[in-house]
């Protein structure tokens, strides 16, 4: 028998909760330390960028430039050609905002890439037959995805 003092919790109520406490208790482990602390650059990710071709030039190259959140400041390409010119891409978005762009290292190999320690986080603009061995590399590395 229930009381006239409980209060039953809907569903909906149950997830809306159990979501916004998930939330807040997994923030510190989605963003990167260095990013909380004193030496935090601004706030914005650095973000190596793994493929340049089609997918990265129309979607997400802009997307990271236009975040306001995060900065390119490594590209990766096996084409040369395509990886040399990344940067250049890069900065076209940029220059509609006036803003900096940092200088953007260009690499053929991405283990190169992946082995920096001050790159926090990786896009993988690859063929989906490519992402799962990239994906499983920039894990290892300790770099976001």
């Amino acid at each position: 028998m229930e009381s006239s003092n409980t209060r039953r919790l809907t569903r909906r109520q149950f997830i809306r909760t159990t979501a916004g406490a998930a939330a807040a208790l997994s923030a510190p482990m989605i963003l990167p330390s260095r990013l909380l602390g004193a030496t935090a650059p601004g706030g914005r990710i650095r973000v190596g960028h793994i493929g340049c071709g089609r997918i990265a030039k129309v979607h997400d190259m802009p997307g990271v430039a236009h975040s306001g959140l995060a900065e390119v400041v490594a590209v990766c390409d096996l084409d040369s050609r395509r990886a040399a010119d990344a940067p250049n891409w890069i900065r076209a978005l940029h220059a509609p905002d006036g803003g900096p762009t940092p200088d953007i290292a260009v690499y053929g190999d991405c283990r190169e890439l992946l082995a920096r320690k001050d790159i926090d986080a990786v896009v993988l603009s690859l063929p989906d037959h490519q992402h799962a061995e990239v994906a499983l590399r920039a894990v290892r590395a300790g770099k976001d995805i």
